[in-house]
């Protein structure tokens, strides 16, 4: 996340990395677009994106998947 804002501060398009990211989730490019939104809003959030959907039937990235974004170049 924290990538994805310091390129959109920049001025950056980042569609492209959205979408590699959101394809590497699992999960739709929306979800992706509203955790940079949050992490925008509040920094905190950027290094959780997903943390706050902790009930059932919702995503949420773990250690596991950070690490995995981490080793693609998608964080």
């Amino acid at each position: 996340m924290s990538r994805l804002l310091a390129l959109r501060r920049e001025g950056k398009p980042i569609t492209r990395q959205v979408r590699s990211m959101a394809e590497a989730l699992g999960v739709g490019e929306r979800a992706v677009w509203r955790w940079l939104a949050a992490a925008a809003r509040d920094e905190a959030a950027a290094a959780a994106p997903g943390e706050r959907a902790r009930y059932h039937g919702r995503f949420t990235v773990t250690d596991e998947i950070r690490a995995l974004l981490a080793l693609c170049g998608c964080e």
